[in-house]
């Protein structure tokens, strides 16, 4: 039986389409429009103050702020509530640590030596070679490719 209700109830709609000249689907899909439509008209229409993010002094209306319930995440932790429990949790960390000889001293360094830290810096010569460029690479070529020595080069 639960077939012929599926059946007929198919029928009954194809009635309903001649009749009313729309399916089913044609009136939800026309709701779902207006639904959408409205979102849409939601999302453009002017926000308060509140929503719209970084709002100065002139955005929003006078002493608005103080009447506004204002959350904000503190991006430090915040410090421990001192009780008499943590108290004495403390002061018996600090008598075994005192007992053990367990301290935090900084090691102390020797101050840097003045100069040891700069790289040091080749001299420059100021005055003018009497070799030229071309004389200088053929110098060097005939050392690395032919392990010819200055004197040599001169004697012949």
């Amino acid at each position: 039986t639960t077939i012929k209700r599926n059946l007929l109830d198919e029928e009954e709609e194809e009635e309903e389409e001649e009749e009313g000249g729309e399916s089913n689907f044609a009136k939800r899909r026309q709701r779902l429009d207006k639904h959408t439509h409205a979102m849409e008209e939601r999302n453009l229409a002017d926000k308060p103050w509140e929503l719209k993010g970084e709002v100065t002094s002139k955005d929003r209306p006078e002493n608005s702020l103080l009447e506004a319930f204002v959350d904000f995440e503190h991006a430090t932790r915040p410090a421990p509530v001192l009780t008499e429990e943590t108290t004495h949790e403390l002061e018996e960390v600090i008598k075994k640590r005192i007992n053990d000889g367990l301290f935090d001293d900084v090691l102390r360094r020797a101050p840097p030596v003045e100069g040891s830290l700069k790289p040091k810096r080749p001299e420059l010569d100021m005055e003018k070679s009497k070799m030229g460029l071309g004389e200088l690479y053929e110098k060097e070529y005939l050392k690395k490719a032919m392990g010819v020595e200055e004197t040599d080069a001169l004697k012949t």
